[in-house]
């Protein structure tokens, strides 16, 4: 991580906002820390990872199409965030206990990977009615090379799996084929691991 903080975050300033009404409630800049200190907490501490959240800068007015690298630490707690491509970086203090900590709902013993397209991945994340043990699972996941990785237990993966099953037919049909495609990783990846335990 980049030591030249360019942006410091205090969560105390928007801690009362509940996560259903974040994208009404705060504003962009602030949805986007959020959703860092998602990933960060939904990962164990000390762990440094290419997460799918694009980068917000637009450098020269153009785009910028890095990815989001985070990393958090228990002492003192603070997570550090910087994009890879255009080297914006961020720091957030006072994370604990904010409706974004996901800490408390990880499992960081994570033995099983599903690989999803990023496209499909970005469906699932903005997939409003999962619960939050569902949700903690979506939001941990990296990036690897041009895909998106999302690791948990065998019997997290199972819980996501269900509500999923649950979710798909009231889901819009654009949604729904990466939905399907998504549910058929993770039931490929789970039917793996119980017939030859891998």
């Amino acid at each position: 991580m980049d030591t030249n903080i360019r942006q410091i975050t205090d969560l105390r300033a928007f801690r009362g906002t509940p996560r259903a009404g974040a994208p009404e409630d705060v504003g962009a800049g602030h949805r986007h820390v959020a959703r860092i200190v998602e990933a960060a907490t939904a990962n164990a501490a000390g762990l440094s990872f290419e997460s799918p959240i694009r980068c917000r800068r637009r450098p020269k007015r153009v785009p910028c199409t890095g990815h989001i690298i985070v990393r958090r630490q228990d002492l003192p707690p603070e997570i550090q965030w910087a994009c890879g491509e255009c080297g914006d970086t961020g720091l957030v203090h006072n994370w604990r206990g904010t409706p974004w900590d996901f800490a408390a709902h990880g499992d960081h013993a994570a033995q099983l990977a599903v690989y999803v397209r990023p496209a499909d991945y970005k469906v699932l994340e903005l997939f409003g009615p999962l619960d939050i043990a569902s949700r903690a699972l979506v939001l941990g996941a990296r990036r690897v090379s041009q895909l998106v990785v999302i690791e948990g237990t065998p019997e997290r993966l199972e819980w996501l799996s269900a509500a999923l099953e649950a979710l798909i037919p009231r889901a819009r049909s654009a949604d729904r084929d990466a939905l399907l495609r998504i549910g058929e990783s993770l039931a490929l990846r789970l039917g793996r691991y119980r017939d030859r335990g891998l």
